[in-house]
């Protein structure tokens, strides 16, 4: 069994080394053995050291024929099959106390972690494919949940490296370590592969082939696919270009509206945004991105537009949006609150008002980055016309609403395109 010296590190915290750290975050390409290396990791943690592992994903229909499957692969490699018990999403020791419960973080109807809320005792965390994860507070909220007493905690990152805007970079990379590091920052510790640290012998010759034209032919897709690279744009990326603002003057601030997309499910963000108007130019000064149930967006909704008093406020009625509208109306019974209804395919009509957003919208310049303001912008940024690539699509659908409901009320906003 080979794999590469650059996992020494993470084994070594079976036997309590670097005890500083409790964060581990795997970044790679295709084939750069990521997954492959937290497995064997996590198989020897729960049959030799007794770890209870709590194995997730972020979307995922059936944990029991995609990561069960994988795993079980390497309990035979070690030859630790034979000391298991496999009862559908978990895996239990049957030599000591041991444990592996595999789930998904996306439930559906409910918030995302509303499921692994009741688990217990488990000291390792580990998420695969984490660039899923629309946001630092969804991953916090099961990070806070590894309190073992009597193990160290410990929880794994492991994911392909995407928008330079995602929260894991700009947590975990920015202005601490470069991209690709390998070695421990703090509690993290960082481990960063490529097909290039595996082994010749363990890649099919038509994978290798394939990456090797792309090197000559796509050196973009060949750093970011292949080798794990952290790029600030993706192919098909929407908002290619966003402009940014430092600060305004409010008394130059002419006019200011409010769009709010209500949340129809979930998985979904309450999305709200107030524009302040300037000549032709839109600041986007304030957001709210919340996916609570309503009996804490509502009154967030409220104290927003209480406290911008914008001259115009929208809210999608579409569905749920008619029962939010009506609570906010008697809420707000001396501010403008305008129901609209979206029609038409929302990816069309995203699209279709970009140029008015790059055109005429201005976005802060400094955010945090696990604030509203920042979940706003990597949703934003990160919106593609991949569907697949896509989480969420509520912040380029309130920014596209609040665009065409301009254009459509005060196309005189619009009308000197010169400068741009």
């Amino acid at each position: 069994m080979k794999i590469s010296s650059k996992y020494n590190p993470l084994f070594n915290l079976l036997k309590n080394k670097h005890k500083e750290v409790d964060t581990v975050i795997v970044t790679g390409g295709r084939y750069s053995s990521k997954s492959w290396g937290v497995g064997l990791l996590c198989s020897e943690a729960f049959i030799q050291y007794d770890w209870k592992i709590l194995y997730t994903r972020f979307t995922n229909t059936s944990v029991e024929d995609s990561i069960v499957a994988e795993f079980k692969s390497k309990l035979e490699i070690n030859n630790y099959n034979k000391y298991c018990e496999v009862i559908k999403a978990r895996v239990k020791s049957t030599c000591g106390d041991g444990e592996i419960v595999f789930k998904g973080i996306k439930t559906g109807s409910k918030t995302q972690t509303a499921a692994l809320k009741s688990l217990s005792g488990f000291n390792c965390f580990v998420v695969d494919e984490a660039e899923e994860i629309p946001d630092f507070k969804t991953f916090e909220k099961v990070y806070f949940s590894i309190r073992s007493t009597t193990k160290r905690n410990i929880s794994i990152l492991i994911l392909n490296p995407t928008l330079k805007s995602h929260w894991v970079h700009q947590k975990y990379f920015k202005d601490k370590v470069p991209d690709g590091f390998n070695g421990i920052k703090d509690n993290v510790l960082y481990i960063h592969t490529s097909y290039l640290d595996v082994e010749r012998e363990f890649i099919p010759d038509n994978i290798y082939n394939s990456f090797e034209l792309m090197k000559q032919q796509d050196p973009v897709n060949y750093k970011n696919i292949v080798l794990g690279g952290w790029v600030d744009k993706l192919e098909g990326t929407v908002f290619k270009r966003l402009n940014t603002y430092d600060s305004i003057r409010l008394d130059d601030v002419e006019m200011k509206v409010s769009c709010i997309d209500v949340a129809d499910q979930g998985d979904d963000y309450l999305c709200q945004i107030v524009g302040y108007v300037i000549g032709n130019i839109i600041f986007i000064e304030d957001v709210i991105m919340d996916k609570s149930d309503s009996s804490i967006t509502q009154p967030r909704v409220v104290d927003f537009i209480k406290k911008h008093d914008a001259e115009f406020n929208w809210i999608e009625s579409n569905n749920a949006g008619n029962t939010f509208t009506n609570f906010v109306l008697s809420d707000c019974p001396n501010s403008n609150i305008i129901p609209f209804n979206s029609s038409g395919n929302k990816m069309t009509r995203i699209i279709s008002n970009e140029w008015l957003v790059t055109r005429h919208f201005r976005f802060k310049s400094e955010y945090d980055y696990d604030s509203d303001y920042g979940i706003f912008m990597s949703n934003l940024m990160s919106f593609n016309k991949d569907i697949k690539l896509n989480v969420n699509d509520d912040a380029p659908d309130c920014v596209a609403s609040l665009a065409r409901l301009l254009y459509g009320n005060f196309p005189y906003l619009f009308n000197n395109d010169t400068d741009f």
